[in-house]
């Protein structure tokens, strides 16, 4: 619990920091605009865009210093939306406004660092949304306004700009494919040390464990419950208890197992083996398999008859 907290602690401290970096250097950037629009570099509908930037980048960075307890996961979405928005508008506005038209060049090379920084901040549920939209949408004002490009620029610059849109596509898809593999791995992980901790858990009780799959079929088995059966772990694994244990089991208690594995809630019952031995069976239905825990209980049982026959 504590280790959960932690690491969502550290990474909500990470997060920060990303959109701390990212509003400094919106502001800043921003800053350079202003400059150019003083010297008549950018005019048009572009000053509104570069405005709108500084003023946001200005807003995020005084809400992110101010207020401490600021919902990060819902900052970071927003922010993330508002650049795409803002590279979007650029494109449009350098293509379809005039004024120097050479500034596409600036809000195209900035959708790379765009589809790292959704990486970077952006939970994997938002994150994988965002970044198709963030790969997709300048490709596709590009290609809607393929014509437009055509008649702005001379063929090499075009050449350009198709090399940019290949090569964005390909960074993209990679990152895409990266982060998928990563979240993959650090599930796995998660998920093997999660069955490393139960398994030492399980080894250090008493009582036999075992869990089986619906064709009663041997998914795990502790210390206990292969010295109870007298196999190995490793070869019984994957295998039916049939196979595995085939002098175990009696039909009665593979039958009361079979109504047990069918059932929605725990049962408990007591049952005598293949070998004359009684067991205190305690079964435990989950989707796709089933929890045992059972204890030889023959002596207990014995003892049990001999009171009832010296009480008649």
């Amino acid at each position: 619990m504590h280790a959960t907290d932690d690491i969502d602690s550290s990474s909500s401290v990470q997060t920060r920091r990303t959109l701390l970096t990212a509003s400094v250097l919106s502001f800043l950037g921003s800053g350079l605009g202003i400059s150019a629009i003083v010297k008549g570099s950018i005019t048009g509908g572009e000053v509104a865009v570069v405005l709108a930037g500084g003023v946001y980048g200005l807003l995020a960075l005084v809400a992110l210093l101010v207020i401490r307890k600021l919902p990060i996961e819902k900052v970071a979405a927003i922010s993330t939306k508002f650049y795409t928005a803002y590279l979007c508008a650029g494109i449009l506005v350098s293509l379809l406004r005039g004024g120097n038209h050479e500034n596409l060049s600036v809000y195209l090379e900035w959708c790379f660092t765009l589809l790292v920084f959704n990486e970077l901040v952006n939970v994997q549920s938002v994150g994988r949304f965002l970044a198709k939209f963030i790969l997709f949408a300048p490709l596709v004002i590009l290609g809607c306004l393929f014509s437009r490009v055509l008649a702005l620029f001379p063929l090499g610059t075009v050449y350009i700009i198709v090399a940019f849109c290949i090569s964005y596509l390909c960074f993209g898809l990679m990152l895409d494919a990266v982060t998928q593999y990563r979240e993959a791995y650090i599930i796995e992980r998660e998920h093997a040390s999660s069955l490393r901790i139960e398994s030492e858990v399980l080894d250090s009780i008493c009582d036999c464990f075992i869990s089986l799959d619906r064709e009663f079929r041997l998914i795990y088995l502790n210390d206990a419950a292969t010295s109870e059966f007298g196999v190995e772990r490793s070869a019984s694994l994957n295998r039916t208890i049939r196979d595995v244990i085939p002098n175990f089991f009696s039909e009665s208690m593979l039958a009361e197992l079979q109504v047990a594995s069918e059932g929605v809630s725990a049962t408990a019952f007591e049952s005598q083996n293949a070998k004359g031995l009684w067991y205190d069976m305690r079964c435990f239905p989950q989707r796709g398999r089933m929890s045992i825990y059972f204890r030889n209980i023959t002596e207990s049982v014995l003892s049990r008859h001999q009171l009832e026959v010296q009480q008649f």
